[in-house]
Order: structure tokens, then sequence, then C-alpha cells
């Protein structure tokens, strides 16, 4: 029902927006807000699949108990992928900087 609401409040926005370094920047946000949204997104994701609730009682299952080799190997791997999704990000900043909005069509 609302999936037109923002695209709508965008247009509202960006009509309201005067110098062409204020829709640029208003864009950045919007970019930067919607990969946000999708990290953090993934992130919860990730934490409800590790500890699912119980279907029976909707109670949370206890957690099994976690070495801390297994913590630490979790970790490295964690912060290796967000390494890699940092560059990966940077990589498309660069690319889609210069670009004009009607170029993204």
């Amino acid at each position: 029902l609302n999936a037109p609401v923002k695209s709508l409040v965008d247009a509202l926005i960006l009509s309201k927006l005067t110098s062409e370094e204020d829709r640029h920047q208003f864009g950045r946000m919007r970019l930067w807000g919607q990969l946000g949204f999708g990290a953090g997104s993934s992130l919860v994701g990730s934490l409800l699949s590790a500890f699912p609730a119980d279907s029976n009682t909707g109670q949370t299952t206890s957690a099994p108990v976690i070495s801390s080799d297994a913590v630490e190997t979790a970790s490295l791997g964690i912060n290796k992928a967000y390494s890699a999704l940092i560059e990966t990000a940077r990589g498309l900043i660069e690319k889609i900087r210069p670009l004009k909005g009607y170029e993204w069509a």
C-alpha cells in the first residue's frame, strides 16, 4: 500500500531543493541511507537466523556454547567481509560519482 510513497516523497523533496549542490547531497544521503538499511537488515536477518524462535512456545532457543576459538574465527571472517564490502562500496562510489541523474536510467 505504501510502495509509491517513497518515490512521491523523493520527488517532493527534490522539487523543494533549489541548488544543484543540495540535490547532489540529497542523492548521496539517500544512497547511503539505502546501503545502511540493506546492511542493517542483513545483519538482523543473520542474527534472527542464528537464534530462531521455538515454533511451539514463541520463546527463543537457548544459545549453544561457543568456544572462544570459534568466536575469534567468526570475528576475523566478519572483519574480512566488512573490509571487502567497504572496498566494493568505494569502487562503486568512484564509478557513480560523476554520473548525473539522467545517466542512471
